[in-house]
């Protein structure tokens, strides 16, 4: 069972998940608090105190469970939005933290302002400073802060202009406002915020130019507005004028049999695109299409050992690399 630690050093607060009963040594990044210290979810470490640099610093810990008000010890994602609330995506609703209490936003059956769903995938907060909630199988809710309640968007078989599916697996909006929604099988979705009308974007076989793989797992936008998408067949673009999709080639390891897919994408201050795949972390250059790997289980194809899971910078340009048995790597890139 996954459970939320706080590490705290004076008046920072660095936040982390953590369970007992899985395999020793699985992590997933999650995210830096602006100008404070990097926070990451591991999955099965218990001790009080943590050393977070070569300086020898550590931190106490202050454990946070269902005991304390979480609503279920799986946390599956975490936000801090602009108010410094901590937002905590479980497996039985939403959880805003304030540092001290613990409001729980649950599906309501009678409730039409309610969660759909109380399993949350994913968190994401746009550029108005709007809360998005994926949920696992009640689509995609947005949050309003006035009311505590939420606008929902979901499929419906005889409407096209809903949401492919009700998996939603990643969200990220672009430099137009456009909501870009990842679903877990049904490809890609395109959301308008104000006139609320959504384009759907899925896999063909017969199309060259279409979605690889509609079980999209990353999505990202770079300095030059360009659209890139992580999933299960690998890397693409996609070309917002001519609505098509092209296939990104990334150097794979001899005799690769762990797939393709691309779980994590981050973008770096020059440019480069570093992917999370499960035979390793990707340097990717979209200049010219130059990549580079480096495997955190040197010379194994194991696909336990190699799958990257997650990528964050800190302040200095140091790129933490979580990994879903390997443990937590500190990659320089200078180096």
């Amino acid at each position: 069972m996954f459970e939320l630690k706080i590490y705290r050093k004076g008046h920072e607060m660095v936040f982390r998940t953590a369970a007992a009963s899985v395999r020793r040594g699985r992590f997933a990044l999650w995210f830096i608090l602006p100008s404070l210290q990097l926070f990451f979810s591991p999955f099965g470490l218990s001790q009080t105190t943590l050393p977070v640099s070569n300086s020898g610093t550590q931190y106490a810990v202050e454990h946070l469970s269902s005991r304390e008000g979480l609503p279920d010890n799986a946390v599956r994602s975490i936000l801090q939005d602009r108010r410094g609330f901590i937002w905590l995506g479980t497996d039985a609703g939403l959880c805003r933290y304030d540092g001290r209490d613990f409001k729980i936003f649950r599906k309501d059956p009678i409730d039409p302002g309610g969660l759909r769903d109380n399993r949350i995938k994913c968190l994401y907060q746009d550029r108005a400073g709007r809360l998005w909630v994926g949920t696992v199988a009640g689509g995609l809710h947005r949050y309003n802060a006035g009311l505590e309640n939420f606008e929902h968007w979901s499929h419906d078989d005889g409407d096209e202009n809903s949401l492919s599916a009700n998996g939603v697996s990643v969200l990220c909006e672009d430099h137009t406002g456009t909501l870009w929604i990842g679903t877990m099988g049904a490809g890609l979705n395109a959301l308008d915020p104000e006139s609320g009308t959504i384009t759907r974007y899925q896999h063909h076989p017969d199309t060259p130019h279409s979605l690889g793989n509609d079980f999209v797992r990353a999505i990202y936008e770079d300095s030059q507005g360009r659209l890139w998408i992580g999933s299960d067949a690998g890397l693409d673009t996609f070309d917002r004028t001519q609505q098509l999709f092209r296939r990104q080639a990334f150097r794979q390891p001899p005799h690769n049999r762990s797939g393709t897919a691309v779980g994590v994408i981050h973008g770096d201050d020059d440019g480069m695109l570093w992917l999370g795949t499960p035979f390793g972390l990707v340097r990717f250059d979209p200049a010219g299409g130059d990549s580079r790997i480096w495997q955190p289980a040197a010379a194994t194809e194991s696909y336990e050992e190699n799958r990257v899971t997650a990528i964050q910078a800190d302040s200095g340009g140091t790129l933490w690399i979580g990994t879903l048995s390997h443990g937590l790597h500190l990659f320089d890139r200078e180096n």
